[in-house]
């Protein structure tokens, strides 16, 4: 399986390669939650990167073939997540 991000919708968003995670969560924060650009992201987050942002505070989470391979999270994961989750990957969260 290829590296992607997961709504808690349980919606597929296909990440761009390898290793590009932040900068496909930068996308998604821009194209769906109302930020301008990159840097109202990290003006409003200073703390936070913008896989932290996507996954912290609108409960997304991803699928990863690199480092800390498989699915992540950090917070309780939806029902339709766990249904893609399992549909995907055969995993039961």
């Amino acid at each position: 399986m290829k590296d992607c991000w997961l709504s808690p919708f349980g919606e597929i968003i296909w990440c761009r390669g390898a290793w590009s995670h932040n900068q496909d969560a930068e996308r998604i924060l821009i194209e769906r939650y109302g930020f301008e650009d990159e840097i109202d992201i990290y003006s409003r987050y200073p703390f936070k990167n913008a896989t932290d942002v996507l996954m912290d505070e609108y409960r997304w989470c991803r699928y990863s073939t690199c480092a800390n391979r498989g699915w992540v999270w950090n917070k309780e994961l939806t029902t339709d997540q766990k249904n893609k989750m399992f549909d995907l990957t055969g995993f039961t969260g």
